[in-house]
């Protein structure tokens, strides 16, 4: 009977290793990565659209790409999943054919041996060994199919001593630049959804408008070039970025009345290189500007980097080499006490910098070999308040000590081709991507996973977390709600537009901005209430900048204002 077993066993084993072999050789076969990520028709369709850039061009080439990365995330999973349960199903089949072939052997007559025989006993110890080996493959087997199609359960609490420790040695805040950890000037929005991960320093935003008839419009004023990249302020002042295949620029406008204060074109720096092929969701003004009480500094898509002071007098500039990944460069700047932090992920010679903002001079830098991503550094306060550089790439959360360089550790983060920028709440850092996961960490001098999450997931926004809860936006139109201490999801709640702008947290609300204009505006608790939704009629794709109970929104064709007069 144990024969039998064994044999029918491994027969099954070698049946669904066959089956796993022969989907992913068609997956292979049907489209490799390069294929599915660019495909020769997405190729030339991108191409039409940035010679002519008509609405319905790039409205097409946008859910092309769209499809595309969904189709490459996919097969990613797949290609990932099967070749493990590749491996794991052979095993099991050479563990139970050999176990039967054992059985199967004709036993001896007893009589003809010593009353002790050491090699027999040696060969049923071996069987045993086989028999268990393959009972415990299989087990693991099953395991991770159901972890495939189903949420991981509920992740117990974390000991008292990790929680302990996290007080001593963890962040305690997210730093801001020209501020320290627990004071942000009222009219600061320094970069890429701010000061605070998505979090605004005041909570008295505005909550009605409408873009066609006026109402609640500040001013309006419109832009020539495109791009993506989200307007930052200081003080008085709104800069932006806007950049074409031929001119890229920051420009300078008074926060107030919406006026243009000043405009400069950025020097070539790879002159006679050819300009970087980009995606029209991407472009080459992605990356968001930062800045601090020296001056504003942008990076574009062709590798130049630049700063300019309040005035617009021209400080410096540096050429970081052209950028090679799929869409182009989109990772924005973070400048903390002095300091500009650049993560510059590539295909090819990726690294990331630290460059003094006074000089343009590299304070350090350190090598990157994850490949391309497009997700945004961060700053938190590391052991003993010292500052800590937090780099999300393909498939690790990496942080470097920001004054020298030194990696401080790296641990296992999400996998694909990362976008999204890492969320901060209550000394535990958040990344995640779609087709991968979410993941939490508690930040100590060696992080402890506390949980993840497998549902919804976005592929461009970022999550931003407050008040233990954590906000996902996804560009399928998506909007979750998920506990930021155990990972357990709360609600989801489905808009018919998508997202690419990440959600940002004023007081007891949440602002989400779709790809259509149209703001969504819901209450930041455990069950979904939703307060409003502000149509502007003009497509959005970059973060709004939150400040002083005003909202700066860039849509594709102005720079908008909102507010009450």
């Amino acid at each position: 009977m144990w024969r039998r077993t064994a044999r029918g066993m491994g027969a099954v084993a070698v049946i669904f290793s066959l089956v796993v072999g022969v989907l992913l050789t068609a997956d292979w076969m049907r489209a490799g990565q390069a294929q599915t990520v660019r495909s020769d028709q997405l190729g030339a369709l991108l191409a039409r659209a940035r010679q002519a850039p008509d609405s319905t061009t790039v409205a097409l080439a946008r859910e092309m790409d769209r499809v595309a990365r969904h189709a490459y995330f996919s097969s990613v999973a797949f290609r990932d999943a099967g070749v493990w349960m590749l491996v794991s199903g052979l095993l099991i089949a050479v563990g139970c054919l050999h176990v039967a072939a054992r059985l199967g052997r004709r036993i001896e007559d007893p009589r003809r041996f010593a009353t002790t025989d050491q090699a027999r006993a040696d060969r049923e110890a071996r069987v045993a060994m086989l028999v268990a080996g393959a009972g415990g493959l299989a087990a693991l087997a099953a395991w991770a199919l159901g972890s495939m199609s189903s949420a991981p359960p509920p992740p117990a609490p974390l000991p008292a001593a990790s929680t302990g420790a996290v007080t001593a040695a963890a962040p305690a805040a997210v730093l801001s630049a020209g501020s320290n950890a627990h004071a942000v000037a009222v009219f600061q929005w320094n970069g890429f959804r701010g000061p605070r991960c998505g979090v605004a320093p005041g909570s008295n935003a505005p909550v009605a408008w409408d873009g066609t008839s006026g109402t609640g419009v500040l001013w309006r004023v419109a832009l020539a070039k495109t791009g993506i990249s989200s307007p930052v302020l200081w003080g008085g002042t709104v800069f932006l970025t806007v950049a074409d295949e031929t001119n890229r620029e920051v420009v300078a406008y008074s926060a107030v009345t919406g006026v243009e204060r000043w405009r400069h074109g950025v020097a070539d720096g790879g002159q006679g290189e050819a300009v970087p092929s980009t995606s029209p969701d991407t472009g080459l003004g992605a990356a968001t500007p930062a800045c601090d009480e020296s001056g504003v500094y942008a990076v574009f898509g062709t590798g130049d980097l630049v700063a300019y002071s309040h005035d617009g007098k021209l400080l410096w500039q540096v050429y970081l080499r052209r950028p090679a990944n799929s869409y182009g460069h989109a990772s924005s700047l973070w400048v903390e006490g002095g300091k500009i932090c650049v993560q510059y992920d590539q295909s090819e010679n990726g690294r990331v910098l630290v460059i003094d903002a006074k000089s343009g001079k590299t304070i350090w830098e350190q090598p990157r070999t994850q490949g391309p991503s497009w997700s945004s550094p961060v700053v938190v306060a590391g052991a003993a308040g010292r500052p800590m550089l937090l780099v999300n790439g393909a498939g690790v959360l990496t942080a470097f000590d920001l004054a020298d360089g030194n990696a401080l550790w790296e641990v296992e983060g999400v996998s694909g081709e990362v976008a999204p920028s890492p969320a901060f709440w209550n000394g535990r850092i958040m990344v995640a991507n779609a087709s991968a996961r979410m993941v939490c960490y508690e930040l100590a001098a060696k992080p402890v996973q506390v949980w993840e999450y497998t549902e919804a997931l976005p592929d461009v926004s970022s999550p931003v977390a407050a008040d233990g809860l954590i906000f996902l936006a996804l560009s399928s139109g998506q909007i979750a709600c998920v506990d930021a201490k155990d990972g357990r999801e709360l609600w989801k709640h489905d808009y018919s537009a998508g997202f690419y702008a990440s959600p940002i947290v004023s007081g007891s609300r949440v602002y989400a901005l779709d790809r259509e204009g149209t703001m969504r505006i819901f209450a930041a608790e455990r069950a979904f209430r939703e307060i409003a939704s502000c149509p502007l009629g003009d497509a959005a794709d970059a973060t709004p900048a939150l400040v002083d109970g005003r909202i700066y929104i860039r849509t594709r064709g102005a720079l908008w204002c909102l507010g009450a007069r």
